[in-house]
This record gives structure tokens, sequence and C-alpha cells, in this order.
């Protein structure tokens, strides 16, 4: 991990702490999407005029996947790239929310 300067130990490890535990709820959720595909791919199967929903809940849950593994994400990179990182990490959430709050709504 990458210790900012003056950061002291002690921030450091609980701030790492965090960060694995939200890792840890990222895979959790990422379990949950993958569980959702497959759910969506029967809903298809059935045609069913609502799997859309389905969708819009995977690609939702993964933006909030993206959310909790960021943190580990931008600790582990360089300080110089931080601030890229953050701007594609907020692009993904943001996009992964639009269109799955869009694809709820038209369900």
């Amino acid at each position: 991990m990458t210790r900012l300067p003056g950061e002291s130990a002690r921030r450091s490890l609980v701030l790492t702490t965090a960060c694995w535990i939200g890792a840890a709820i990222s895979v959790v959720l990422l379990v949950v999407c993958v569980l959702g595909l497959v759910e969506y791919a029967h809903e298809l199967g059935r045609r069913d005029p609502t799997a859309g929903v389905m969708l819009g809940v995977v690609i939702w849950a993964f933006g909030l996947a993206v959310v909790f593994g960021s943190w580990l994400i931008l600790r582990s990179v360089p300080l110089n790239v931080r601030r890229q990182t953050g701007f594609v990490l907020a692009g993904l959430i943001a996009a992964s929310w639009v269109v799955g709050l869009g694809l709820n709504s038209n369900g």
C-alpha cells in the first residue's frame, strides 16, 4: 500500500484494514452479479418481458461493487496516477448506475 506523506502507521493500518473489508464486500457483490446474470439468462429463456429489470439490478450492483473495491484500488496505485484512476472509477460507477436504473425504470 502507498502511504501518504505524514500519515501515521496506526492511521495507515486502519485505512488498509478498511480497504480490505471493502474489497471483500466487493467480491461478495461480484458473486451476486454473476448469480444475477444466470437468473437473467434463465428469464430470457422463458421469454419474460421483465428480464431487463434483472439485468438493470445486476449492472447497478456491479457499480456498487466498484464503489467498495475502489478504496483498495486507489490505495494500491502510485500517488501520481490516483487522480486519473479516480476519474475512470467515477465514470464506471456513474455509467453503471445510470444504465442500471434506466433498465429498471423500463421494466
